[in-house]
């Protein structure tokens, strides 16, 4: 029966540097697997990192141009404001001279009728037989 027990603690202490041996190589294993998980999530940091500077360079480049667009829109806008308040100025400007043309003139026919009465009847009195002739002549 000795001989039974020695073969079984024999085989018990294969078994165990068995194990112990496969325990060395799922530890080194997992050493490694660790490794490369920190490795990768290392590189993954990096990357995410440049990537995040990128967008900030991109952001900045954004904030740029929309602030130099927005510049000058604001000077187109004045520009155009200024040009409307001219455009407007102008026009009241030349209404205002429109009606003192026409006053004048209204003013230069009242003292031809006046100085002249008879022959500003006549002429009127031409102008409207005249007008009479030629619509009757339509009809």
């Amino acid at each position: 029966m000795n001989e039974q027990i020695k073969q079984v603690k024999d085989e018990v202490g294969q078994s165990a540097e068995a194990a112990a041996e496969a325990a060395r190589h799922i530890a080194a294993a997992a050493h490694t697997a660790g490794q490369t998980l920190r490795d990768a999530a290392s590189d993954a940091a990096h990357k995410v990192q440049a990537a995040a500077h990128k967008v900030q360079a991109a952001a900045h480049k954004v904030q740029e141009t929309a602030g130099r667009v927005v510049h000058g829109v604001e000077a187109k806008v004045e520009h155009v404001g200024q040009s409307a308040r001219h455009a407007i100025q102008t026009g009241r400007h030349a209404i205002q001279s429109g009606r003192d043309r026409v006053v004048a003139i209204e003013h230069g026919f009242e003292n031809r009728i006046r100085a002249k009465p008879l022959k500003s009847l006549a002429i009127a009195m031409a102008i409207g037989a005249a007008v009479g002739l030629m619509l009757r002549r339509r009809r």
